[in-house]
């Protein structure tokens, strides 16, 4: 019987796709005074953005370096990828909050279910989780930086588990993730569902639904 509901966080509450298309589009007018082509800048800008990531997640990388790796290319050089970042994370670090997540935790919460999230990302991910709409639902935050470990090694569901102090069949992890939040997640004994919102994801996995809404189905 599930009692504990883990949620991803971008991509899975919060639109983040939105927020980066945000971000870039304040940044452009910047790369098109520099003559830079603005298609080849954010085609390689989003190329290299989840290596990247990864990097920094299994701890090759400092949240420094990678944030500005992703901006330092095609004729960008350190100072402005600096600039670029400060305007990126005013962007990101807000929640867009998808418009199906607040009814339904509400609804999951007046159940009884206890909430968690499970995200990858510096401390900042904290902050930014709080301070939205849902914030006060969670009892509990994991985020990669803080417990040294992130998905999708086992290591961090285990970990989550042992935090709950839950068998993993009473735990339910919601992600858009196949590889980070469904695969890792199943591997340790964890009933995971995939969010494939708007059926842009190319995956056949099992357990998917494409909003939060179809999340009843597997509670039944």
């Amino acid at each position: 019987m599930i009692k504990h509901i883990i949620f991803d966080f971008d991509d899975t509450l919060s639109d983040f796709q939105r927020a980066k298309e945000l971000s870039k589009q304040k940044i452009t007018p910047y790369l098109e005074e520099k003559g830079i082509n603005t298609a080849a800048y954010w085609a390689y800008y989003e190329a290299i953005f989840e290596p990247l990531f990864s990097r920094y997640v299994n701890h090759e990388l400092t949240v420094n370096e990678y944030r500005l790796m992703r901006f330092e290319h095609n004729g960008i050089n350190r100072a402005e990828a600096a600039e670029f970042n400060k305007i990126y994370l005013n962007t990101v670090n807000k929640a867009f909050l998808f418009e199906d997540v607040e009814p339904v935790l509400k609804i999951l919460k007046q159940r009884g279910y206890r909430l968690y999230v499970l995200t990858n990302g510096p401390s900042v991910q904290r902050t930014k989780i709080e301070a939205c709409a849902v914030g006060n639902l969670f009892e509990a935050l994991f985020i990669s930086s803080e417990l040294g470990v992130g998905k999708p090694s086992s290591d961090v569901y285990r970990l989550v588990l042992s935090k709950l102090n839950a068998a993993p069949e009473e735990v339910m992890m919601v992600g858009d993730s196949y590889e980070n939040d469904c695969v890792a997640a199943e591997g340790n004994g964890i009933l995971a569902v995939q969010i494939n919102r708007h059926n842009k994801l190319i995956t056949d996995y099992h357990n998917q639904i494409e909003t939060l809404h179809d999340i009843f189905t597997y509670l039944s």
